[in-house]
């Protein structure tokens, strides 16, 4: 059990990817970097942003 604990913690610290500008703050980039559904190399603006927790779950539920 601590040998799976052990190499949970080495994952969780490896340093991530900085985000692109326009996916600075976003939680879901924060969550899933480049594998982000909405992200792209080169975009420019983001209509799916989400910059706090309750803002998640409304969007969420919208979709």
């Amino acid at each position: 059990m601590k040998d799976y604990q052990q190499e949970n913690k080495k994952q969780d610290s490896k340093p991530k990817e900085p985000a692109p500008e326009v996916c600075k703050g976003c939680l879901r980039w924060e969550k899933f970097g480049k594998n982000c559904y909405v992200y792209w190399e080169g975009k420019k603006f983001c209509t799916r942003k989400v910059l706090t927790m309750e803002e998640w779950a409304k969007k969420e539920i919208m979709v």
